[in-house]
């Protein structure tokens, strides 16, 4: 069980890292937030890539 959930970590982060790299220009098109601080959200991605892909992969933990 333990390295089933650990090769579901590796690709949710390996394809929420590809995400990051090819759609972060989307960040604007969000509905609220998207118009109020799309360029401050993008350059805070960029410059915290790593704490991004933390949070998601342990929101992602607690729900599993």
């Amino acid at each position: 069980m333990g390295l089933f959930r650990a090769a579901i970590i590796f690709v949710i982060g390996n394809f929420f890292i590809s995400l990051l790299d090819k759609h972060l220009d989307r960040v604007k098109e969000i509905p609220i937030v998207g118009p109020i601080a799309g360029e401050d959200l993008k350059k805070f991605i960029n410059n915290n890539r790593c704490l991004a892909v933390v949070i998601l992969l342990s929101i992602v933990e607690f729900i599993m």
